[in-house]
């Protein structure tokens, strides 16, 4: 019996000794994986479970389906070492675009041969399947908005093929839906005419003021009578006529040519857009990150649909104020990245843009290869998944086209932003100080190197930052979890973001008050943010720290917060 109970009680010992030290289970996250025969590259997950503090490793190699190696996808094979700490590692296989129309074709990629500790899961072998391509003409997409003031819509259309690059036309025409043509917009109807190598042609549609307050209302665009063997994709556009929104991006033309060179097509394109294909001009389209022009792709057959991503459309609202003469300023609100997407529904700056009269937008970021949106700011956040993305002059672009379409207060033009926003905010008064007259950022901070932030003149600075905030940290830091998917450098904290401004904009003299004076924050009961504010200061160079004792990353705001922040920025014009 003494044996017996020894026994019982050292497997129990192992037992819980196994719990506590389980192996690294490394398994793909997904059993399959479909991707487009033009897209370029798969990329596909390989992820380690349960212990993760071990250095190990498995070997991995794609095996033929119905899809051969070096005709429709390049044969990988090779070794994944995980660090210490790290869960994730992607295998990157190239698609090839080899001009057939043969149908969907398969490959697999199989796990082997586990090295330190770690076992195989589940799901040791994942399947990708290659669509075919499918050449079409079409809108870029199924609506629009446009504000019934605005004098006239421009809508994309699309010719991507990258083999037959001849000549042909197109017909549209409009319709009326709850808009009437001759009271709301003007009807149009004619035909396209796409040249060789053209792949982008436009229609533009006079949009008429109506003196009666209405709702939205919608009219249609429909293409019709494709020459040359082309088939449509998306034939009809309904747009959407708004009484407060006006929808815009910035100018653009990306000049997109594609010329055959023996077995391979060359592509030149300007304005700093990244390169997407696709199967059908529908998409989904697919960005070929590492392509810049001029750019070599083997595609030869008419089966690809090649665009450059166009700057993204962002809704300008307008107040019921707006005179169309009179000067008003300008609002742009900056969400950060994974965290606070729809921005406006945290901060509520629209009801204040309607009492207080200003333009007002809050403009989409980059969707990065995680599906979060972001911004491409400063060197304190980096690229998330290296897009290359010039938000910088996305930015000015569409402030430029704010300022051409409506009449805007030029010495009160501002961003506001909310971390990884706050960040990007802050990009733009480096890069454009000429233009914005103030930022206001939460959770955010400027470069780590001063030397990349030379504005040419002062910009009205107020920093918010939270004690208790663990993402960026008030001291400064680093982020280095497994949540955050990108090597991000070291941070500048909030006292160290405000000085090196202060020294920019040749401010002196800070002086922090004795205890809080304002209550930003419905976390932390009462009075609980202590200002912090250079006495002596330039014209239109202010710097302040607003610093929430015991505020998050994310704080519950209070109603003073969104009150007290544009009041802040209007005082605040440029001399």
């Amino acid at each position: 019996m003494k044996t017996s109970t020894g026994l019982t009680i050292l497997v129990i010992l192992l037992v819980c000794t196994t719990r506590l030290h389980a192996a690294s289970t490394i398994q793909f996250t997904v059993a399959s994986y479909t991707v487009a025969e033009s897209a370029g590259a798969v990329t596909l997950t390989v992820r380690r479970l349960d212990d993760t503090n071990t250095v190990v490793s498995v070997d991995y190699a794609s095996t033929n389906g119905t899809a051969t190696a070096g005709l429709k996808y390049t044969a990988v094979s090779g070794t994944l070492t995980f660090a210490a700490g790290e869960t994730n590692q992607a295998i990157v296989v190239p698609i090839l675009n080899e001009g057939f129309v043969e149908g969907t074709k398969t490959f697999q990629l199989t796990l082997s041969g586990p090295m330190g500790g770690a076992v195989l899961g589940t799901r040791t072998t994942t399947t990708v399947s290659i669509r075919d391509n499918d050449p079409e003409v079409g809108f870029e997409l199924t609506s629009q908005s446009v504000w019934e003031k605005a004098s006239a819509i421009t809508l994309p259309v699309l010719r991507g093929n990258d083999g037959d690059l001849r000549p042909f036309t197109v017909d549209y025409a409009t319709r009326d839906l709850t808009a009437k043509a001759g009271e709301d917009y003007q009807a149009v109807a004619g035909t396209i005419e796409f040249k060789e190598n053209e792949t982008v042609k436009s229609i533009t549609i006079p949009i008429l003021p109506d003196a009666v307050a209405e709702n939205t209302e919608r009219f249609q665009v429909t293409l019709s009578n494709p020459t040359g063997g082309f088939t449509l994709g998306t034939a009809t556009t309904a747009v959407n006529i708004e009484e407060k929104y006006q929808t815009l991006a910035p100018p653009f033309d990306s000049n997109l040519s594609i010329r055959r060179a023996g077995s391979v097509n060359l592509l030149d394109w300007t304005g700093g857009g990244q390169l997407q294909r696709a199967d059908r001009v529908t998409g989904p389209w697919h960005t070929l990150t590492a392509a810049r022009s001029p750019a070599t792709v083997q595609s030869p057959i008419p089966t690809t649909f090649y665009r450059v991503t166009r700057p993204r459309p962002a809704n300008v609202y307008v107040p019921s104020s707006y005179d169309g003469h009179t000067p008003i300023p300008l609002v742009i609100l900056l969400h950060g990245r994974a965290s606070i997407r729809h921005v406006e529904d945290y901060m509520k700056f629209l009801p204040l843009s309607e009492s207080r009269g200003f333009l007002y937008s809050y403009p989409d970021g980059t969707i990065d290869r995680w599906g979060y949106q972001f911004w491409n700011a400063t060197d304190a956040t980096g690229d998330f998944g290296n897009t290359g993305v010039d938000d910088s002059g996305y930015l000015r672009g569409l402030i430029e086209e704010i300022e051409r379409r409506f009449a805007v207060d030029l010495k009160r033009i501002y961003l506001i932003g909310h971390s990884n926003g706050g960040f990007m905010a802050y990009r733009m008064a480096c890069d454009s100080s000429g233009l914005i007259a103030g930022i206001a950022s939460l959770a955010g901070g400027t470069f780590v190197d001063p030397s990349r932030c030379q504005p040419s003149e002062p910009v009205n600075i107020l920093e918010i930052h939270g004690t208790a905030d663990d993402t960026i940290r008030y001291a400064g830091g680093a982020n280095t979890t497994a949540s955050v998917q990108a090597n991000m450098p070291p941070y500048p904290g909030a006292l160290q973001t405000v000085q090196m401004w202060a020294g920019y904009n040749g401010a002196r003299d800070p002086a922090t008050d004795a205890a809080p004076s304002l209550d930003l924050t419905t976390d932390v009961a009462g009075l609980d943010t202590v200002v912090t504010r250079y006495t002596n200061c330039p014209s239109g160079g202010a710097v302040e720290l607003w610093t929430i004792n015991g505020g998050s990353h994310i704080p519950t705001l209070s109603s003073e917060f969104s009150p007290r922040v544009i009041d802040w920025l209007l005082a605040h014009p440029k001399p």
